[in-house]
């Protein structure tokens, strides 16, 4: 069942450090991994986290990912992929207390880069890889390398990485990567990054990716906005047949209007997403003849959902 949190949650929820018995040194951890980055820093903290961010500044966040592996048992066992390694905070999320195995994909430019590997693989030795390089690089051959059997297919993905045109590389090459019900999880996706809104919009529309929650909030102190949208992809998407249709079909969402896109999504929202290419086309020739419809009432139907499922979205 689709279920939207909105962005006005409440401060308290959104600043309050998050515990839990199964992981009672995560905090300590995360910590830990933000004074390793400091400690490589040129400018202050405060300017950097606002300009870069990390997942341990939004306890929420935190929570959140990490309830994913009490609603997906096998996580904790599983096959885990990042692209966007950052510090590592999300990294220590999914290892601490797990037995998990990390796939990371990464430029590992940053100053502190190196000195956070470091410091994730001394914690959780021998269960993190890292691919360094362009992820629309990187991934692919990952993706190629899971075809041939020669690299286990992602249990859960958590893309955050390039921001702009080609986050587009990243959902494709995530997807080819995954199995039928891989959680896929993508970060930053509102209108501050528009590129990464509107992938995730398109591939929900096209039912690549059923959507299962978006969750919006702002860093406390800041003015920093933070939304994750969570899914789990669709096995046709994921098949060597099944990618060349899905590329047509995402070029053709992003030929229509804004305004048909985003009917095209929001109708798989209302409807839930039907996992097979022919229900795609369907819900893109519909939402093109929605889109095109006289608006009825204050606002039409671009304010009926936005006050149905959220300003952020």
């Amino acid at each position: 069942m689709h279920s939207v949190e909105l962005a006005s949650l409440a401060s308290a929820s959104s600043s309050t450090r998050w515990h839990h018995s199964d992981a009672p040194n995560l905090w300590q951890v995360l910590d830990n991994a933000t004074s390793v980055a400091e400690g490589h820093l040129s400018l202050t903290p405060k300017l950097w986290w606002d300009k870069m961010g990390h997942t341990a500044q939004v306890p929420l966040q935190v929570k959140s990912l990490r309830s994913q592996l009490d609603r997906y048992s096998g996580l904790r066992n599983g096959t885990i992929c990042e692209v966007g390694f950052n510090a590592g905070h999300s990294a220590a999320v999914w290892l601490e207390n797990t037995h998990a195995k990390l796939v990371e994909f990464d430029l590992l430019t940053l100053n502190y880069s190196h000195a956070s590997r470091r410091f994730i693989e001394e914690r959780y030795p021998g269960r993190v890889t890292f691919h360094q390089g362009p992820s629309r690089l990187t991934v692919s051959k990952y993706a190629e390398d899971v075809r041939n059997l020669t690299a286990p297919p992602c249990d859960l993905w958590l893309v955050d990485g390039d921001h702009g045109k080609n986050v587009e590389h990243d959902f494709m090459n995530a997807l080819a990567a995954s199995h039928a019900g891989t959680v896929f999880i993508v970060d930053d996706a509102n209108m501050e990054w528009p590129y990464v809104r509107r992938f995730w919009r398109a591939h929900v529309a096209v039912g690549s990716i059923e959507e299962r929650s978006c969750v919006g909030t702002r860093v406390r102190g800041s003015k920093v906005e933070k939304t994750w949208c969570v899914g789990e992809v669709a096995g046709w998407a994921t098949t060597s047949d099944g990618s060349p249709r899905l590329r047509g079909l995402i070029s053709q969402v992003n030929l229509l209007s804004r305004e048909a896109r985003n009917a095209a999504y929001y109708r798989k929202v209302r409807r839930g997403a039907r996992h097979s290419p022919d229900s795609a086309g369907e819900a893109i020739e519909s939402a093109s003849v929605e889109s095109s419809t006289p608006r009825a009432g204050p606002g039409g139907a671009r304010a009926r959902n936005r006050r149905r499922f959220g300003r952020h979205l």
